[in-house]
This record gives C-alpha cells, sequence and structure tokens, in this order.
C-alpha cells in the first residue's frame, strides 16, 4: 500500500507518501513442529546400533523428529511477516520521466522493518539531472542494519527502459576496513 499526497514546502510543489508494504501473518496448522530456542545448539549425531539390521530396526518418530533433542512442540501457531513501514518526501524539480518512477532533486525516506535488530533507518538523497534522460545522484543514509552509508548511483532512461546502477555504500567500495560492500544493476520497463 502506498498513499501520495502533493503538497507545498517552503513555497515550492512536494509530495509526501507514507507506506506499508508485507503486512500480514503466517499461520502454521496443529500438525506443525516449532522450537523456542534461546541458548547454543549442540549436535553430536545420532546413534542407531545396528543399522543395516532392518528387520529389528526401532526407530520411532519422536527420536527423528527431535533428533537434536531440542523439546519439540507442535500446535498451531502465527508469526508476523516483516513488514516495512516508510515516509517519504520528494522535492525540487522533477527528473525523468513520471512513467518510469520520476525521481525528485531531493528525496527524504525513513522506514522501520518489522525485523529483529533493525532499527529505524533514514536517508537524504541528492539527485541531478545531466540530461533529459540521464541523471547522476549521492546520497548519506544511517540505520536499519548499518551504520552510516555514503551511496551514489546514475539512471538512464532509453525508451521504455529505465536502467539503474549504484551502490548503497561507497565507503565499503573504497575501504578494506569498512564492511558492507555492494552494487545494484536494475532495469524497469514501462508499456
Amino acid at each position: 500500500f502506498q498513499w501520495n499526497k502533493n503538497v507545498c514546502i517552503l513555497g515550492a510543489p512536494a509530495i509526501f507518501g507514507i507506506g506499508v508494504r508485507d503486512l500480514g501473518v503466517i499461520a502454521w496448522n496443529s500438525n506443525s513442529v516449532r522450537v523456542s530456542s534461546d541458548s547454543t545448539i549442540h549436535f553430536e549425531g545420532l546413534v542407531v546400533d545396528h543399522i543395516l539390521d532392518l528387520n529389528t530396526l526401532n526407530l520411532d518418530r519422536a527420536t527423528l523428529q527431535d533428533s537434536l533433542g531440542l523439546g519439540f512442540k507442535s500446535g498451531t501457531f502465527w508469526r508476523a511477516l516483516p513488514a516495512r513501514f516508510a515516509a517519504n518526501l520528494r522535492f525540487g524539480r522533477p527528473l525523468g520521466r513520471e512513467d518510469l518512477g520520476q525521481l525528485y532533486t531531493y528525496e527524504l525516506t525513513v522506514e522501520q522493518h518489522y525485523l529483529p535488530g533493525y532499527v529505524p533507518y533514514a536517508r537524504l538523497d541528492r539527485n541531478f539531472g545531466l540530461s533529459k534522460a540521464l541523471s547522476a545522484g549521492v546520497g548519506v543514509s544511517y540505520g536499519g542494519f548499518g551504520g552510516f552509508r555514503v551511496a551514489a548511483g546514475m539512471d538512464a532512461q532509453v525508451g521504455p527502459l529505465r536502467i539503474n546502477l549504484q551502490t548503497a555504500n561507497v565507503i565499503g567500495l573504497v575501504s578494506d576496513q569498512a564492511m558492507g560492500k555492494s552494487v545494484m544493476l536494475g532495469i524497469e520497463a514501462a508499456w
């Protein structure tokens, strides 16, 4: 779900949006098996005496299902999906074609994912129109599963295609000590 509203900031047009993605639950039926573990698991293996003697093989279902000795439980249970809640503000001059996910000169995004260890994520981007079909952008972000990051990217619109090349962590690409190296190539089509 995404809701957008045209607003005015300091006399200039802008778009404010809020959205939710992957909101829901998964339900398992009563035949499901689960383990609630809060410690380290050490597994040394399953010992079966006389494994080749198939006439006297005595392995019951419970022994096989709980071969790790974790004390599983059967029953119905529910788990929430890792939903994403986001708000964004796009303002300044629009860049590129509207049908290909138009960029704006400035974009601010704040989001939260329903995941353990995920901290609120914020990103500020500055996009530059180099021509009618080519733009470049830089940004800074903090949060999520990482710390401070610097992003950079290029965006080209060729016919019905939008081709995007970017990295969310420039520092990770140029430093051997930084964690999180990433490059993304995206191709979108509009018809």
